[in-house]
């Protein structure tokens, strides 16, 4: 019914006729006042038109062509109430606006009015644009615009915070419609760019220009990229302004502080780990140290209250890394803390018995379970100068094997 184009015969004729007439008539009443120099009764004529018939394509055409011949000192004080009447308090909150928060101490309409004129006569193509925006559709179209609008005055006056504020509100509503969104970065980057913060006004400026098939806003990016360093214009011209974000988001990471910065999971556990063990093994190839510290962290951190016993776990994964390889070893499953392991960790000295007995099995040399009148120490030695030939004679090296094999030559060096 609504999406007639002229009066159709047939059933319900008589329905579409009269919705016919009665459109045409209101756009002969617009006219009308257009004719008279009373632009803003033609806008009101037109909105109401618009709504009436749900903005009917053909019908929002004609209203554009209509418009675009609005005088730029109409146009600035229709955006301008535009912009008080967005500004008065909601209906359940009244420090919230209907559409744009009231700025406190802000603007007169008046002068909001004359800042508006001054923007249209510098950028025709933004009058055009605000001449178009009075078609706006709906809620979040009318917010866009007035945002973009406001901010746009705001900027006129020297209130770039302000300024900044609004060409976001207005980036955020996502109105990809009518030049918006290239209008709101464009915007956003002249705020950036009057702030001297030139690499995000180029993201800015070419974000808006990637938007519109005109390449609206293309001498305004040049501009701001001449004022850029040689190493942000290289990075521009080989990524693009992905780039530029990329690199001025590291930036902004190293200047944070330390505890601020963006770091993997675990990160400081790892860290300090790492010192850990470099403190009792000194520098590890990557794939131990990688290895080491995927342990359990509970075997781990026993293991690195000795340094026999984190020394023989690293020697094992470095026999295991030269001669099975990198990928043999990221599968390669270490033996789990034995209790007398843990108390000889622990306990020092006094848990070693737990560890002898431990090697007193059927599968071990008849020397290890014989008893012997010689001195206690002469015996431990000649003990452990046994385990080490049966270490050596096997295809990998346990750390419980290198542990005794570690004490025995720490005892040895102290004799002498």
């Amino acid at each position: 019914m609504y999406g007639q184009d002229g009066p159709k015969n047939g059933k319900n004729s008589a329905i579409i006729d009269s919705f016919w007439i009665s459109k045409t008539a209101e756009e002969r009443q617009a006219r009308g006042y257009a004719a008279d120099g009373d632009w803003l009764a033609a806008v009101k004529c037109y909105r109401i038109a618009l709504r009436r018939y749900r903005f009917q394509i053909s019908l929002r055409n004609a209203v554009i062509a209509d418009l675009s011949s609005m005088p730029s000192e109409c146009l600035a004080q229709q955006w301008s109430e535009d912009i008080v009447e967005a500004e008065k308090p909601a209906i359940f909150s009244s420090r919230d606006g209907k559409w744009l928060k009231p700025v406190p101490n802000g603007l007169t309409r008046k002068t909001v009015s004359n800042l508006l004129l001054l923007a249209f006569a510098h950028d025709s193509d933004l009058k055009s644009a605000g001449a178009a925006m009075l078609t706006t559709r709906g809620t979040k179209e009318f917010r866009c615009c007035v945002a973009l609008l406001r901010g746009v005055a705001y900027l006129q006056g020297g209130r770039l915070e302000q300024a900044l504020k609004d060409a976001r509100t207005s980036i955020a509503c996502k109105v990809d419609g009518w030049g918006f969104l290239n209008r709101s970065f464009l915007l956003l980057s002249r705020v950036l760019e009057e702030n001297g913060k030139y690499t995000e006004a180029a993201i800015a400026a070419a974000k808006g220009v990637e938007l519109n098939e005109n390449k609206v806003g293309h001498e305004a990016l040049e501009r701001i990229l001449n004022r850029l360093d040689d190493t942000q214009r290289r990075i521009f011209e080989g990524c693009g302004y992905h780039g530029l974000e990329r690199w001025l988001e590291d930036n902004k990471e190293m200047d944070l502080p330390e505890i601020l910065r963006k770091r993997p999971k675990y990160f400081y556990y790892y860290e300090w780990m790492r010192e850990r063990i470099d403190g009792h093994c000194g520098a590890l190839p990557e794939p131990v140290m990688d290895k080491l510290l995927t342990m359990e962290a509970g075997d781990l951190d026993t293991l690195l209250k000795s340094s026999e016993a984190t020394k023989a776990q690293a020697l094992e994964l470095a026999w295991v890394l030269e001669n099975k390889g990198d990928c043999f070893l990221q599968t390669y499953k270490t033996d789990d803390l034995t209790w007398e392991e843990v108390k000889y960790i622990t306990q020092g000295e006094q848990g070693k018995q737990y560890l002898d007995c431990e090697k007193q099995t059927d599968s071990e040399p008849e020397a290890l379970r014989q008893p012997s009148a010689q001195h206690p120490e002469e015996q431990e030695t000649k003990e452990l100068s046994i385990v080490s030939q049966v270490a050596a004679s096997r295809d990998c090296v346990t750390r419980k094997e290198k542990m005794l094999e570690l004490i025995g030559n720490a005892r040895r060096g102290e004799t002498t």
